[in-house]
Protein backbone atom coordinates (compact mmCIF):
# COMPACT_ATOMS: atom_id res chain seq x y z
CA UNK A 1 0.00 0.00 0.00
CA UNK A 2 1.32 3.58 -0.65
CA UNK A 3 2.05 6.28 2.27
CA UNK A 4 1.15 9.67 1.58
CA UNK A 5 2.46 11.48 4.14
CA UNK A 6 1.48 15.30 4.21
CA UNK A 7 3.38 17.70 6.09
CA UNK A 8 2.37 20.92 4.84
CA UNK A 9 -1.10 21.92 3.45
CA UNK A 10 -2.02 25.11 2.21
CA UNK A 11 -5.34 25.94 2.35
CA UNK A 12 -6.33 29.19 0.02
CA UNK A 13 -10.10 29.96 0.28
CA UNK A 14 -9.43 32.68 -2.71
CA UNK A 15 -11.56 32.93 -5.41
CA UNK A 16 -9.69 30.11 -7.16
CA UNK A 17 -10.60 26.73 -7.10
CA UNK A 18 -9.06 23.55 -8.62
CA UNK A 19 -11.41 21.97 -11.39
CA UNK A 20 -13.27 18.65 -10.18
CA UNK A 21 -13.64 20.15 -6.62
CA UNK A 22 -15.62 22.66 -6.23
CA UNK A 23 -16.23 24.99 -2.58
CA UNK A 24 -13.01 23.51 -1.47
CA UNK A 25 -10.11 26.18 -2.35
CA UNK A 26 -6.77 25.61 -3.13
CA UNK A 27 -4.63 22.40 -1.84
CA UNK A 28 -0.69 22.48 -2.20
CA UNK A 29 0.64 21.26 -5.13
CA UNK A 30 1.47 17.74 -4.29
CA UNK A 31 -1.92 17.23 -2.55
CA UNK A 32 -3.98 18.24 -5.58
CA UNK A 33 -2.99 15.54 -8.12
CA UNK A 34 -2.42 12.49 -5.76
CA UNK A 35 -5.27 13.04 -3.31
CA UNK A 36 -8.02 13.34 -6.28
CA UNK A 37 -6.83 10.12 -7.73
CA UNK A 38 -7.59 8.32 -4.32
CA UNK A 39 -10.67 9.59 -3.38
CA UNK A 40 -13.24 7.42 -4.32
CA UNK A 41 -15.65 8.96 -7.04
CA UNK A 42 -18.90 9.63 -5.52
CA UNK A 43 -21.91 8.07 -7.12
CA UNK A 44 -24.05 10.29 -8.60
CA UNK A 45 -28.04 10.30 -6.99
CA UNK A 46 -30.95 11.99 -8.05
CA UNK A 47 -31.58 15.36 -6.63
CA UNK A 48 -34.45 14.72 -4.06
CA UNK A 49 -37.26 17.45 -4.35
CA UNK A 50 -39.49 18.38 -0.85
CA UNK A 51 -41.13 21.12 -3.07
CA UNK A 52 -44.80 21.48 -1.02
CA UNK A 53 -48.06 20.24 -2.72
CA UNK A 54 -49.83 22.68 -4.52
CA UNK A 55 -52.97 23.87 -3.74
CA UNK A 56 -55.93 23.06 -6.20
CA UNK A 57 -56.60 25.02 -8.91
CA UNK A 58 -58.82 28.63 -7.87
CA UNK A 59 -57.27 28.84 -4.08
CA UNK A 60 -60.01 26.09 -2.76
CA UNK A 61 -59.86 23.10 -0.47
CA UNK A 62 -57.66 20.18 -1.02
CA UNK A 63 -59.49 16.57 -1.84
CA UNK A 64 -59.02 15.56 1.83
CA UNK A 65 -60.80 18.63 2.98
CA UNK A 66 -63.66 18.73 0.29
CA UNK A 67 -64.35 14.64 1.54
CA UNK A 68 -64.43 15.62 5.28
CA UNK A 69 -66.42 19.06 4.83
CA UNK A 70 -68.99 17.06 2.79
CA UNK A 71 -69.34 14.32 5.15
CA UNK A 72 -70.35 16.67 7.82
CA UNK A 73 -73.39 18.30 5.96
CA UNK A 74 -74.83 14.65 5.09
CA UNK A 75 -74.31 13.60 9.06
CA UNK A 76 -76.25 17.08 9.73
CA UNK A 77 -78.88 16.32 6.83
CA UNK A 78 -79.25 13.05 8.14
CA UNK A 79 -80.24 14.33 11.57
CA UNK A 80 -82.34 16.56 10.62
CA UNK A 81 -84.83 14.10 8.52
CA UNK A 82 -84.63 11.64 11.73
CA UNK A 83 -85.21 14.72 14.13
CA UNK A 84 -88.50 15.77 11.69
CA UNK A 85 -89.88 11.87 10.72
CA UNK A 86 -93.38 12.35 10.84
CA UNK A 87 -95.08 9.80 13.63
CA UNK A 88 -97.32 7.37 12.46
CA UNK A 89 -100.94 7.67 13.56
CA UNK A 90 -102.80 4.96 15.05
CA UNK A 91 -105.74 3.87 12.77
CA UNK A 92 -109.21 4.17 14.95
CA UNK A 93 -111.74 1.57 14.47
CA UNK A 94 -114.93 3.28 12.55
CA UNK A 95 -117.91 3.78 14.78
CA UNK A 96 -115.83 3.96 17.82
CA UNK A 97 -116.75 0.46 18.70
CA UNK A 98 -114.70 -2.47 20.36
CA UNK A 99 -116.45 -5.37 18.81
CA UNK A 100 -114.09 -7.46 16.85
CA UNK A 101 -114.57 -8.71 13.32
CA UNK A 102 -116.73 -11.79 13.51
CA UNK A 103 -117.12 -14.27 10.06
CA UNK A 104 -120.43 -13.37 8.45
CA UNK A 105 -122.30 -16.31 7.13
CA UNK A 106 -125.31 -17.38 4.88
CA UNK A 107 -125.97 -14.32 2.31
CA UNK A 108 -124.03 -11.97 4.88
CA UNK A 109 -120.53 -13.93 3.19
CA UNK A 110 -117.28 -12.20 3.99
CA UNK A 111 -116.19 -10.51 6.81
CA UNK A 112 -118.50 -8.30 8.90
CA UNK A 113 -118.50 -5.77 11.93
CA UNK A 114 -121.11 -5.79 13.93
CA UNK A 115 -123.09 -2.42 14.77
CA UNK A 116 -124.51 -3.50 18.05
CA UNK A 117 -126.97 -1.31 19.87
CA UNK A 118 -125.64 -0.01 23.07
CA UNK A 119 -128.83 -1.36 25.26
CA UNK A 120 -127.95 -4.98 23.94
CA UNK A 121 -127.61 -6.37 27.09
CA UNK A 122 -128.28 -10.46 27.62
CA UNK A 123 -129.69 -10.09 31.18
CA UNK A 124 -131.27 -6.81 30.48
CA UNK A 125 -133.14 -8.17 27.80
CA UNK A 126 -134.15 -11.18 29.70
CA UNK A 127 -135.43 -9.04 32.59
CA UNK A 128 -138.00 -7.04 30.36
CA UNK A 129 -138.92 -10.26 28.77
CA UNK A 130 -140.31 -11.56 32.57
CA UNK A 131 -141.68 -8.14 32.86
CA UNK A 132 -143.78 -8.92 29.59
CA UNK A 133 -144.96 -12.24 30.98
CA UNK A 134 -142.67 -13.92 28.82
CA UNK A 135 -140.74 -17.20 29.24
CA UNK A 136 -138.02 -16.29 26.58
CA UNK A 137 -135.90 -15.09 28.98
CA UNK A 138 -135.60 -18.44 30.83
CA UNK A 139 -134.86 -19.95 27.35
CA UNK A 140 -131.78 -17.69 27.52
CA UNK A 141 -133.06 -15.33 24.43
CA UNK A 142 -130.83 -12.04 25.37
CA UNK A 143 -127.63 -14.11 25.38
CA UNK A 144 -128.87 -15.98 22.15
CA UNK A 145 -129.98 -12.51 20.60
CA UNK A 146 -126.62 -10.89 20.95
CA UNK A 147 -124.71 -14.56 19.50
CA UNK A 148 -126.44 -14.86 16.30
CA UNK A 149 -126.69 -10.87 15.92
CA UNK A 150 -122.73 -10.69 15.93
CA UNK A 151 -123.03 -14.11 13.63
CA UNK A 152 -125.09 -11.85 10.97
CA UNK A 153 -124.69 -8.49 11.80
CA UNK A 154 -128.10 -7.72 12.90
CA UNK A 155 -129.10 -6.29 15.97
CA UNK A 156 -130.21 -7.75 18.72
CA UNK A 157 -132.86 -5.33 19.62
CA UNK A 158 -134.39 -5.59 16.41
CA UNK A 159 -135.01 -9.53 16.77
CA UNK A 160 -136.81 -8.52 20.06
CA UNK A 161 -138.37 -6.08 18.43
CA UNK A 162 -140.03 -8.62 15.77
CA UNK A 163 -140.80 -11.33 18.68
CA UNK A 164 -142.98 -8.26 20.41
CA UNK A 165 -144.63 -7.07 17.27
CA UNK A 166 -145.45 -11.30 15.81
CA UNK A 167 -146.28 -12.68 19.38
CA UNK A 168 -146.03 -10.26 21.90
CA UNK A 169 -142.90 -11.82 22.87
CA UNK A 170 -144.04 -15.30 22.67
CA UNK A 171 -147.15 -15.05 24.55
CA UNK A 172 -149.74 -14.96 21.43
CA UNK A 173 -150.63 -16.92 18.66
CA UNK A 174 -147.81 -19.45 17.51
CA UNK A 175 -146.05 -18.62 21.42
CA UNK A 176 -142.20 -19.20 22.43
CA UNK A 177 -141.76 -22.15 19.88
CA UNK A 178 -142.45 -19.59 17.18
CA UNK A 179 -142.32 -15.82 18.81
CA UNK A 180 -140.41 -14.21 15.80
CA UNK A 181 -143.10 -15.48 13.52
CA UNK A 182 -140.11 -17.57 11.04
CA UNK A 183 -141.16 -19.99 9.18
CA UNK A 184 -144.99 -19.36 9.89
CA UNK A 185 -146.88 -19.21 6.97
CA UNK A 186 -150.36 -17.65 6.43
CA UNK A 187 -151.41 -21.11 5.06
CA UNK A 188 -149.86 -23.00 7.85
CA UNK A 189 -148.65 -20.81 10.65
CA UNK A 190 -147.83 -24.00 12.67
CA UNK A 191 -145.40 -25.02 10.63
CA UNK A 192 -142.79 -22.46 12.61
CA UNK A 193 -143.68 -24.96 15.62
CA UNK A 194 -144.12 -28.25 13.90
CA UNK A 195 -140.47 -28.12 12.04
CA UNK A 196 -137.39 -28.54 13.98
CA UNK A 197 -135.72 -26.20 11.55
CA UNK A 198 -137.59 -23.47 13.11
CA UNK A 199 -138.85 -24.09 16.53
CA UNK A 200 -138.22 -22.92 19.71
CA UNK A 201 -136.06 -20.10 20.85
CA UNK A 202 -132.62 -20.78 19.55
CA UNK A 203 -133.80 -21.32 16.10
CA UNK A 204 -136.22 -18.67 16.06
CA UNK A 205 -133.32 -16.27 16.94
CA UNK A 206 -130.72 -18.38 14.32
CA UNK A 207 -133.04 -18.28 11.38
CA UNK A 208 -134.41 -14.67 12.14
CA UNK A 209 -131.24 -13.36 12.14
CA UNK A 210 -129.98 -15.40 9.00
CA UNK A 211 -133.18 -14.26 7.44
CA UNK A 212 -133.35 -11.13 8.01
CA UNK A 213 -129.88 -10.24 6.76
CA UNK A 214 -130.51 -12.36 3.49
CA UNK A 215 -133.57 -9.94 2.91
CA UNK A 216 -131.85 -7.18 3.96
CA UNK A 217 -129.29 -7.25 1.59
CA UNK A 218 -132.19 -8.44 -1.36
CA UNK A 219 -134.20 -5.34 -0.63
CA UNK A 220 -131.08 -2.97 -0.92
CA UNK A 221 -129.69 -2.11 2.76
CA UNK A 222 -127.44 -2.63 5.37
CA UNK A 223 -126.56 -2.95 8.50
CA UNK A 224 -125.10 0.07 8.76
CA UNK A 225 -128.33 2.11 7.57
CA UNK A 226 -130.74 3.34 9.82
CA UNK A 227 -133.25 0.41 11.55
CA UNK A 228 -136.31 1.90 9.74
CA UNK A 229 -134.77 1.98 6.28
CA UNK A 230 -133.55 -1.91 7.20
CA UNK A 231 -136.79 -3.40 8.13
CA UNK A 232 -138.58 -1.46 5.42
CA UNK A 233 -136.08 -3.56 2.46
CA UNK A 234 -136.72 -7.04 4.77
CA UNK A 235 -140.37 -6.29 4.47
CA UNK A 236 -140.49 -5.51 0.60
CA UNK A 237 -138.07 -8.45 -0.05
CA UNK A 238 -140.66 -10.35 1.36
CA UNK A 239 -140.53 -11.09 5.37
CA UNK A 240 -144.59 -10.44 5.69
CA UNK A 241 -147.50 -10.08 3.34
CA UNK A 242 -148.46 -7.24 5.68
CA UNK A 243 -146.90 -4.33 3.46
CA UNK A 244 -146.91 -2.14 7.10
CA UNK A 245 -145.36 -4.85 8.78
CA UNK A 246 -142.02 -2.88 8.93
CA UNK A 247 -143.68 0.12 10.84
CA UNK A 248 -145.24 -1.87 13.29
CA UNK A 249 -142.01 -3.54 13.80
CA UNK A 250 -140.37 0.42 13.69
CA UNK A 251 -142.67 1.64 16.72
CA UNK A 252 -141.70 -2.26 18.31
CA UNK A 253 -138.20 -1.53 18.47
CA UNK A 254 -138.19 2.12 20.08
CA UNK A 255 -140.67 0.65 22.94
CA UNK A 256 -137.41 -2.03 23.84
CA UNK A 257 -134.62 -0.06 23.23
CA UNK A 258 -136.30 2.66 25.42
CA UNK A 259 -137.12 0.58 28.06
CA UNK A 260 -133.99 -2.00 28.49
CA UNK A 261 -131.64 1.14 28.13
Amino acid sequence: MDTLNITNININLGPQQPAGFPGLGSFGSGFDTLALQRLPQPTALAPISYAPASAPPGGGLDATAQMAQITTQLMKMLLKLMKNKPKKKKKKAKGGGKASQTPGAGATGGTTVPRLASTADGQAIDKYLSKQGSKAGNAQFGELAIKYGQQYDVDPMILLAIAGHETRFGTTGVGLNGLLGVGAYDSDPNNSTRNSKFSGVEQQLKVGAETFANLRKKGGASASDPIEKQTAAVNKAGWASDPNWHNGVDRMYKQVTQAVG
